[in-house]
This record gives structure tokens, sequence and C-alpha cells, in this order.
């Protein structure tokens, strides 16, 4: 059952996060995860990017009674103070989880780039973050928020949160994947304005070889966005050096709990000519992997295996992007038809 003393601490940060709740204001809400539903406690705190984090998710609406799952976000600066953990920083992996083994029945996380500690109970569907300071709460973190306790959260109904952009048409999904910067972001807005639907830009959830939206928001950056003609909303317009953060929420496909099934898989490169060039599997696994682990600190036990599992199926291909519009959305278009 794990140590003793990361249990003692994280039965002490639930204890923690039912005081705040009553002593606190908060914000609440009820996010659509798939089929699932997922209740969304956080301070009352504007963010000093500007970005509020549960602007960004896909609402449950009417929200249901009950919810499948409580996620609960605690700030430092209230008066409750936070639980001291007194086991072995060496604990920590690389990314800063704590293996399973030591925190049954809980999962365990720092997350050094946002300040934040994840606990998560998945038998009881209930997971904390506790913030040092919930208003410092960065751009791009704001933009797709909690990403690692959401993916807890569907890992208990063997769901898994990818990286990837995703379209839609004729009621199939292709996803494109791939490192930042390979053109995924720009392809995906080029095709919604060509008319394909939109089902997600970032992080998205796939079971049962079907994709649902999790978040409303786009990331690109100005040359991209210089690409576009139409006129998309920028939530971030005067950060210097960033990524441009955008309000896709009226343009994700209207049926969020049916989900979408998966057809083909396309892997974005850039080049100097548009071209569609069938790929291994192996070869689409290296490009979808790494970017949806790392995006969650590791990821679970079986997110490797499940990756593997939505690509056995599916046709996998490089789409080279030349930045010739109609040239490449031509060959995007026949991903749909192989």
């Amino acid at each position: 059952m794990g140590d003793p003393r990361i249990r003692e601490f994280c039965e002490n940060l639930f204890d923690l996060a039912g005081a705040y709740l009553a002593r606190m204001p908060t914000r609440d809400a009820t996010i659509r995860l798939g089929t699932r539903t997922v209740a969304i406690h956080t301070p009352d705190l504007s963010t000093q990017c500007g970005i509020d984090p549960l602007a960004g998710l896909i609402h449950a609406d009417p929200a249901p009674p009950t919810s499948d799952f409580e996620i609960t976000c605690v700030d430092a600066g209230g008066p409750i103070p936070l639980p001291m953990g007194l086991w072995p920083s060496a604990w920590h992996g690389p990314l800063g989880v704590i293996p399973a083994y030591r925190t049954a029945p809980f999962r365990v996380a720092l997350d050094r780039h946002t300040q934040a500690i994840s606990v998560f109970h998945p038998g009881l569907g209930r997971g904390v973050i506790w913030t040092w300071d919930f208003s410092l709460m960065p751009y791009w973190a704001a933009a797709t928020p909690w990403r690692l306790m959401l993916s807890w959260c569907v890992d208990t109904f063997d769901g898994e949160m990818i990286h990837s952009a995703c379209l839609e048409s004729d009621g199939r999904a292709i996803l494109l994947v791939g490192r930042s910067g390979a053109g995924k972001s720009t392809l995906t807005l080029q095709a919604v304005e060509a008319g394909y639907g939109l089902i997600g830009d970032d992080f998205a959830l796939v079971h049962d070889g079907t994709i649902y939206p999790v978040y409303t928001r786009a990331k690109a950056h100005d040359d991209s966005l210089a690409l576009l003609t139409e006129p998309w909303t920028v939530l971030n317009p005067k950060a210097p050096n960033d990524k441009r953060i955008i309000d896709i929420n009226d343009r994700v496909a209207s049926d969020r709990q049916a989900g979408t099934a998966i057809t083909a898989v396309v892997v974005p490169t850039q080049n100097t000519r548009s071209e569609l060039t069938p790929i291994s599997r192996g070869s689409a696994f290296r490009h979808l992997a790494p970017y949806s682990l790392s995006g969650l600190l590791g990821g679970t036990g079986r997110s490797l295996l499940r990756i593997r599992q939505l690509l056995a199926p599916l046709p996998t291909f490089r789409l080279d992007v030349s930045r010739n519009r109609d040239a490449d959305l031509q060959h995007l278009a026949c991903a749909w038809q192989r």
C-alpha cells in the first residue's frame, strides 16, 4: 500500500482541500472528459497571464447532479497551510513523478514548471492540486490546464491523453502529430478555414479508437497566424516572443460527448513541396509518444501500450508541408481516402 509517510501526506492534503472549499471563495465548473464528467474547484483568483483556465475546457451543459471525478485546486496564499512531506527527495523521478508503488493507493507528482503538487486517488476519483500561487499560472498551462490530473482520471477507464491536433470530415477523424513547430497548428487552422471540423489542437482524449475534445484553445506563432484568412480570437496578443493562444470554442465539433472514430494518423513535416507518403507505424509512434508523454510528466504505466494499440489498426502518413495552402490541403484530404 505504498509508503506510510506519503499516504499520511496525501490524506492530510485531501483534508486541507475540504477545509479550503469550506472557507475560501472558489470558482466551480463541471467539464466533459469523453463520456465522463469532472467537477473542478479553483481559487477565485485571476491569472496574471490573463487567460482563464476554466474557460478553456469542454463544459458539461447541463451539469449532472454528481460527477465521475472531482479536482480541487488549492492556493498557498490562503490561510490553510500545506502539510509537510517527509519522504526522500530522491524518490521523485526526473520529471517529478513518484513511482506508483511508493504512493499507492494515491498518485503523486511535483511539477516544477508550474510549482504545483498533484495528488490523485484512482479509487475515489478525487484529486487535489496544490499551487504555490494560482495567479502565477503560466500562459501555456492556463491554455491547457491540469493535463496530468486529467490523464490520471482517464487512466482509470483505460483512456489516454495524447498530444495531437485533430480534424474531422464525414464523421471520421485524422490525428496530426509530431514536435512543436512542425506545422500541425498552421495546417489544422487552415483546414478549418477550408471547411473541416475541428476536434482539438493540443491534447485530446483517446478511448477505444475514438477521440474526444478536451480543450477549446489552440496555439500558433505570429508567422502562422499571418497565413490564415479568417479572424481568430487571440487571448494573449501582447505577450512578447510567445505562442499566441487562440480561442477555438465556437469551432470545436458540436457533438462533444459522442466522440469521433479515428481513421488515420498524419505526421506534418516542413518541406519545399507538398506530398503525402505512407510511413511505418513505428515512425508514427516516435512522433506521437514522446511529445504526449513529456506533456504528462512521463505518462502512466500503460501509456506506451495504449499509444501502440491506437496506431496498430490505422494507416500512418508523413505529410510534407510546403505552405502552399491549396497543395497541402489537397494532400491532407487524400489521408481520408486511403
